[in-house]
């Protein structure tokens, strides 16, 4: 069995790329376009990490953060373009595992942090 990741991010050509290559890594992949819908991706998939970006409409990853915290300890990272410490402060508070500016980041390494938390969490590793 391979670790099921869920994508929330409400800009699509990033979603695909990071679902395109977590997919290539040997992950199943789900994928959201904002924190309500990930949140009904969630409660049916029950993924073993939670990837998702911080800024989107309706419900941002702050609140999908919450939503989760009350019926899991699933890991979940949250990125996004518009970090502040103080935005990582308050994702860390609501039980963040990992916070990431997407600017300083490569896709490859966001594969790597979700590989990280599949095998923290008990989860398979990618074949």
């Amino acid at each position: 069995m391979r670790g099921t990741v869920l994508i929330v991010d409400d800009q699509p050509r990033a979603r695909r790329a990071l679902a395109s290559e977590l997919r290539d890594a040997g992950f199943d992949v789900c994928e959201a376009d904002d924190g309500e819908q990930a949140w009904e991706r969630f409660r049916g998939r029950s993924p073993d990490v939670v990837i998702t970006d911080l800024v989107m409409p309706q419900s941002d990853g702050l609140d999908l953060l919450g939503r989760i915290r009350q019926v899991s300890e699933v890991p979940v990272i949250l990125f996004t373009a518009h970090g502040t410490p103080q935005t990582a402060t308050a994702a860390f508070k609501q039980g963040a595992d990992d916070f990431v500016c997407s600017p300083d980041v490569e896709i490859e390494d966001l594969v790597g942090l979700v590989a990280n938390a599949v095998s923290r969490s008990g989860g398979a590793e990618p074949h």
